[in-house]
C-alpha cells in the first residue's frame, strides 16, 4: 500500500506522542504501586498503561547469519506436510502426514538435528511399538509435546486403538476404539505409557454411544503435566472435559469440565472457562482461569459476563490476555495472582519464546510497532521504528522473526527488540527457530504445502 510522506510523518508523530504519554502513566502507575518486595533483587514486573520504553537503539544481537545450504528437509525425509519441529539435544522431532499416505494420517519421527538421518518413526499406518494391540498414533488435533531431556525424555502424542483393523486376528470385535495420551521414549520411540480418555467399551455397553460423542481436541502438556482437552457432544451443543496426567509416569491427576486449555507455564495451567460464576453459559469468548498444574485447584480467575478475557501466550510468571474491558485491549497478568501488571498497545499478534520474551506487533496497520517483555530484567518496551511485517512467526534466543508465506521476500527477516532488522530476507517462514536451528516453510504462496529445510544459524 503506497502512503505519502505527510501522512507518514503524522502517523508516526501520532503514534510516537501515545506511545509517550503512554510511558508516563505507566511510571506514574508504577510510582503510586508498592508490591511489598523491598529488598528482593529479582526484577518488579511492570506496572502501569501503554507499551513501556519506547526504544530507538542500535543493534543489540549480531547480525543473523544461516549455514550457505540446508541441513535437511523435506527431500529427506517422509513427511509431505510439515505440521511441528521441536529440538532436544542433537535430536529433533519432527511431525505432520506422511509423504506415502494420501489419507488423513499423521507422522513423527526423531532424527538427527544435524543430518537428518531417521532414529525412528510412529504413524498412522502400523501400530505403536509396545502400545499393545491396535494402538495407532492418531495426531489429528494437536502437535506432539517434548517434555525432558534426550536420555529419558517423551514425546507426547494422542493415539488411537483401533479394533476394526483388516487382517488382525487379536483384536477384539464389538468394542469401540479407545483414545488418549501416549509417551514415546526420545530415544526410540517405543512406548512409556498410554492412557486413554475416552475408554473402549463393549457396543452393547450403555457408554458406547455418550463415548462416541465425544472427539479429542487439544494436546497441552510441559515437565509438569499432560492433559487432552476433549469436545462432547451434549444436544445441539458442546461442552469440554480436560484429563490430567503426570508426563513421566501417566498418572491421572485430576479432571476438569468447562475449560478449554489454552498452555501450560510451570506449575501453572492458563485456560478459558465457559460458563460465569451464576453457572451460564458464555458464548464464543469466556473468563481466564489459573489451574495448578498437580492437582487441578483453581488458583485465580481473570475477567467477568462483561468483561470476557482469553490468554495469547505466556512466559514463566507472566501471561499476555486479550480483554473486552473498556474496549478490545491487551494486558501483561502475573501468573501468581491474576493481578494485571500493564496495559499493551493494540495488538494484532504475540508471540513468546517460552522462557522469558513475550513479544506483540500492534499498533496500526499503517505503522506497527513491536512491544516486548523480558522477564529476565522485567523490561516492556515498544521500538521507536515501524518494523516490516505485521505478521509474527517466531521469537527466540532474542531475535524476533516476521513475515508468513503471502508477505514480500524483503518482510521476512530477523529483528531485535528496536525493530532493527539482522538478517537478509530469509528463504521461507520461520516454522521454529532456536538458538542454533532454524526451520523454514520455503512452499510458496498457492502452491500446495510441503517444502521445508532446516538451517545452521552460523553467526
Amino acid at each position: 500500500m503506497q502512503r505519502s510522506s505527510s501522512r507518514r510523518l503524522c502517523a508516526r508523530t501520532l503514534a510516537r506522542v501515545i506511545a509517550s504519554s503512554s510511558v508516563l502513566l505507566g511510571a506514574l502507575g508504577a510510582g503510586c504501586s508498592s508490591d511489598g518486595s523491598d529488598g528482593d533483587d529479582t526484577p518488579a514486573p511492570p506496572t502501569g498503561a501503554g507499551g513501556g520504553e519506547i526504544v530507538d537503539e542500535e543493534a543489540t544481537l549480531a547480525r543473523l547469519e544461516l549455514s550457505e545450504s540446508s541441513l535437511w528437509g523435506s527431500d529427506d525425509l517422509p513427511v509431505k506436510q510439515l505440521g511441528s519441529v521441536q529440538f532436544v539435544g542433537d535430536t529433533a522431532i519432527v511431525s505432520g502426514t506422511p509423504r506415502e499416505n494420501d489419507v488423513e494420517a499423521s507422522i513423527v519421527m526423531a532424527v538427527d538435528a544435524r543430518t537428518g538421518e531417521e532414529r525412528w518413526r510412529a504413524d498412522t499406518g502400523r501400530p505403536l511399538d509396545g502400545g499393545g494391540v491396535g494402538a495407532v498414533l492418531w495426531q489429528i488435533t494437536s502437535s506432539p509435546v517434548v517434555v525432558g531431556d534426550e536420555r529419558d525424555g517423551v514425546v507426547l502424542v494422542e493415539y488411537r486403538t483401533q479394533y476394526a483393523v483388516e487382517g488382525c486376528s487379536r483384536c477384539p470385535r464389538n468394542r469401540t476404539d479407545a483414545e488418549g495420551i501416549a509417551a514415546l521414549s526420545i530415544e526410540d520411540g517405543s512406548v512409556v505409557w498410554l492412557r486413554p480418555v475416552i475408554p473402549s467399551v463393549s457396543v452393547d455397553d450403555r457408554r458406547a454411544t455418550p463415548y462416541a460423542l465425544q472427539t479429542p481436541r487439544r494436546l497441552v502438556a510441559n515437565d509438569q503435566v499432560a492433559m487432552l482437552e476433549v469436545l462432547v457432544r451434549r444436544g445441539d451443543g458442546f461442552d469440554n472435559r480436560v484429563a490430567a496426567f503426570d508426563p513421566t509416569t501417566g498418572e491421572r491427576l485430576w479432571q476438569l469440565r468447562d475449560v478449554e486449555v489454552a498452555f501450560a507455564v510451570d506449575d501453572v495451567v492458563l485456560g478459558v472457562e465457559q460458563r460465569d460464576p451464576r453457572g451460564s453459559k458464555l458464548q464464543r469468548a469466556g473468563i481466564t482461569v489459573a489451574f495448578d498444574a498437580r492437582t487441578g485447584a483453581r488458583r485465580w480467575t481473570l475477567g467477568s459476563r462483561d468483561s470476557l478475557t482469553s490468554p495469547m501466550v505466556a512466559v514463566p510468571g507472566v501471561a499476555a490476555v486479550r480483554t473486552t474491558a473498556e474496549g478490545r485491549t491487551l494486558q501483561l497478568v502475573d501468573l501468581n495472582d491474576g493481578s494485571v501488571l500493564s496495559d499493551l498497545p493494540p495488538t494484532v499478534t504475540c508471540r513468546s519464546d517460552g522462557e522469558s520474551v513475550i513479544a506483540c506487533i500492534g499498533g496500526g496497520i499503517y505503522d506497527p510497532r513491536l512491544t516486548t517483555y523480558d522477564a529476565t530484567t522485567a523490561t516492556l518496551a515498544t521500538s521507536a521504528q515501524e518494523v516490516p511485517s505485521d505478521v509474527l512467526a517466531a521469537v527466540a534466543d532474542g531475535y524476533v522473526y516476521v513475515g508468513n508465506e503471502f508477505s514480500p521476500a524483503e518482510e521476512r527477516v530477523a529483528l531485535d527488540r528496536s525493530a532493527n532488522v539482522l538478517s537478509e530476507p530469509l528463504p521461507g517462514v520461520v516454522v521454529r527457530a532456536t538458538e542454533q536451528y532454524l526451520v523454514l516453510d520455503e512452499h510458496e504462496p498457492g502452491s500446495t504445502p510441503g517444502s521445508f529445510a532446516a538451517y545452521e544459524i552460523v553467526s
